[in-house]
């Protein structure tokens, strides 16, 4: 807890005001992550309230402390996946398409996003292709990458193409799970779709 008091106050000076620095706190209220201690790569982190008495003065947020250097760490991301397959029903032995989109719902910039996508049973890979220069690998499991951030409100978009097995019938669930770094919301991270299988016949090409 000292550490953690240490850091309000540094907190606290990052005001940015001569008043801040020199007006006893109202209210102080640290939760740290990992129990208070140090984290990953020697970085204390914290959620920190603070309030200066009788200036009206307040400040929040996640902060960090890495070798005696604080800065407010930033806004985590919020990116979600969504997934659509073309042509539904298809038909045995034809291709299926999947289009999985990641969508930033922000605030903050989302880092190293990616997109897996498990082939369903009875599907071969054609290929994998994702835009913004991103890239795709092949197998099983097949994860498209974009190396570059990725803004609020900005998408990333994945095109993934499969041969349905001539003797498959009844139907084909894919889902796809998008990730980022920062990502700060976990429960929309997956998008799934179900194609129904026809065996009436195979379209040509």
């Amino acid at each position: 807890m000292r550490t953690a008091t240490r850091f309000a106050s540094l907190i606290l000076l990052s005001l940015g005001s001569s008043i801040a620095a020199q007006t006893p706190l109202r209210a102080v209220a640290v939760h740290a992550s990992s129990g208070g201690g140090a984290i990953a790569g020697g970085v204390f982190a914290a959620q920190v309230s603070i309030g200066i008495e009788g200036t009206g003065i307040s400040s929040g947020g996640a902060f960090e402390l890495t070798g005696g250097l604080m800065r407010r760490r930033p806004p985590q991301s919020d990116v979600r996946a969504t997934l659509v397959d073309t042509p539904d029903p298809v038909a045995a032995g034809g291709r299926l398409t999947y289009v999985a989109t990641v969508l930033n719902d922000g605030p903050g910039v989302a880092t190293d996003v990616s997109l897996s996508l498990p082939l369903p049973p009875r599907t071969t890979l054609v290929a994998g292709s994702a835009n913004e220069n991103g890239a795709c690998s092949s197998g099983a499991v097949v994860v498209c990458a974009w190396a570059g951030p990725v803004p609020p409100g900005a998408t990333r978009i994945a095109s993934i193409v499969v041969t349905v097995a001539a003797t498959s019938s009844g139907s084909l669930s894919a889902t796809a799970t998008a990730a980022a770094n920062n990502d700060g919301q976990s429960s929309n991270n997956t998008a799934s779709a179900i194609t129904h299988v026809s065996r009436r016949g195979v379209p040509s090409g």
